[in-house]
């Protein structure tokens, strides 16, 4: 009987192992979404140009370039630079809520292209692609959660002042940090795009974790 309830507890637990959990189901998601939209780049070297963010083209009419931009990439090097930063970021990220995980997403995003719109006049005639605002976004998530694990929190603190020196010394130089050792094409930077996602990262997360306090302060009473 021992060894039957043995077996069964071992087969239990091989099942769960082998079921995807909603990270690795979102990993997969974003993966076929940086796939599908740079396929032209994948198979033939040509870069989806009609994804990217330019804002004459939005004001024309053709309003999916506001969703589609940081998909894009202009070359493979490119995709895998931006492609790979971003999914490790995403799968190593604390939150354990898909709702709230996703509206992390949301907000590097819109602060990667909301702040280069007001501080960058370069992007009407550049245009915009690419994951890297939205990966210093991450990073700035994961930095601010080790900050509050306690246990890593020099880690955070160390990392996230990097990310905030590296940031701001890319718009004061006007070089994006380690520029000249990059091994293929990654376009014209926008560089204020890497501000833009660290700014929407942090006032997120800021939000989220004041709604939390809010929430935790009120239940106590």
């Amino acid at each position: 009987m021992a060894a039957i309830e043995t077996q069964t507890l071992r087969i239990n637990t091989e099942q769960k192992s082998s079921v995807p959990t909603h990270g690795d189901v979102e990993l997969r998601l974003w993966f076929s979404l940086l796939i599908l939209a740079n396929l032209g780049l994948v198979v033939g070297k040509v870069p989806a140009v009609n994804l990217m963010y330019l804002p004459d083209a939005v004001s024309a009419g053709e309003w999916w370039r506001a969703l589609t931009w940081p998909l894009i990439h202009v070359s493979r090097y490119h995709l895998l630079l931006d492609g790979v930063t971003f999914l490790f970021l995403w799968h190593g990220l604390a939150e354990r809520s898909r709702t709230l995980r996703w509206l992390y997403a949301a907000a590097t995003i819109a602060g990667s292209l909301l702040f280069p719109l007001l501080a960058s006049p370069e992007i009407k005639q550049l245009g915009l692609c690419g994951m890297s605002g939205p990966a210093h976004g991450l990073f700035a998530i994961t930095a601010l959660e080790l900050i509050l694990s306690k246990k890593e929190r020099t880690l955070g603190i160390l990392l996230f002042s990097g990310l905030m020196a590296k940031t701001a010394w890319e718009i004061l130089s006007g070089q994006a940090l380690f520029q000249g050792l990059h091994l293929g094409d990654i376009g014209h930077p926008i560089l204020t795009t890497h501000a833009g996602g660290v700014i929407g990262a942090v006032l997120m997360f800021a939000l989220i974790a004041g709604i939390r306090k809010t929430v935790q302060t009120s239940k106590s009473k």
